[in-house]
C-alpha cells in the first residue's frame, strides 16, 4: 500500500511560505507605489489570495497605508460592497527596505 502524501501545497516549509509572503508584500508595494489598488484587483490580476493580512503586516513594518470601502465589480460582472481600496501615504524611511524584512 502506498504511503498517504499531502497535497504539495502542504509540503511548504516555512522557509518557501515565508519568501511567497515577502512576494506577496513586494507585489503590494509596487502596485501601490502606482496606483490606488482594491482587494479585487490584488486578487484578480495579481493572485493574492488575501491581501489583508500582507497590508496588515507592511502597516507593521512602518507604511503607512490607507483603507476605503468601496463598490467595486469582480470579473465576472459581481457588484461587491465594502472592497477595500488601498492607498499607499507613506514609506518608512530607513534605507534597509523595511518590507524585505520575513
Amino acid at each position: 500500500m502506498n504511503k498517504r502524501t499531502l497535497p504539495r501545497q502542504e509540503q511548504n516549509t516555512p522557509h518557501s511560505i515565508a519568501s511567497s509572503t515577502l512576494r506577496d508584500r513586494q507585489k503590494i508595494v509596487e502596485q501601490l507605489r502606482k496606483a490606488k489598488t482594491n482587494t479585487i484587483y490584488f486578487r484578480e490580476k495579481l493572485g493574492l489570495i488575501s491581501p489583508a493580512p500582507r497590508i496588515k503586516e507592511l502597516r507593521e513594518r512602518g507604511f503607512i497605508i490607507a483603507t476605503t470601502p468601496i463598490k467595486a465589480r469582480s470579473q465576472d460582472g459581481r457588484l461587491h460592497r465594502n472592497v477595500a481600496e488601498y492607498c499607499l501615504i507613506s514609506e518608512p524611511t530607513t534605507s534597509s527596505g523595511e518590507c524585505n524584512k520575513g
